[in-house]
């Protein structure tokens, strides 16, 4: 609870892959691989955690990503970063769209709402990173 609100939901964002596609484990770090293939990414449309992902895609540690974040440079970083990754990235507006993506083929990487890749990970894509080193979100009312 704050001034501005009660918090309703705790959530996150992870990073889920295609195991067919994709043979390794990846973490945020490794998105920037994509920029080197022909395959896709799906990320959140205006989701304030693609910066975070940006600055590790660029060799930020994850414990300095709010200090680099912080300056005026480490966001014009962050948002070069995601000009370089932007040919190969497919924004999504809805919840259900990633695991879509992933399902019918169209990316093999997309970061998603914690709760929607951990419901497929009985099927080929595995739920990467969970909770550990993913920022969490709180929406208020």
């Amino acid at each position: 609870m704050n001034d501005c609100g009660v918090g309703s939901i705790v959530y996150n964002f992870v990073l889920g892959y295609d195991g067919d596609k994709i043979k390794t484990r990846r973490r945020a770090g490794r998105i920037s691989g994509t920029s080197r293939s022909t395959r896709q990414a799906g990320a959140a449309q205006g989701s304030e955690d693609q910066l975070e992902i940006a600055l590790i895609a660029d060799g930020v540690a994850p414990a300095d990503v709010y200090k680099v974040l912080s300056t005026p440079a480490g966001v014009d970083r962050a948002f070069n970063k995601l000009s370089q990754l932007k040919p190969h990235l497919i924004w999504w507006e809805k919840g259900a769209q990633p695991p879509q993506m992933l399902a019918s083929g169209e990316a093999a990487m997309v970061s998603a709402y914690n709760g929607r890749i951990a419901a497929r990970t009985d099927r080929q894509e595995e739920l990467q990173d969970g909770l550990e080193r993913q920022p969490l979100h709180v929406d208020s009312w």
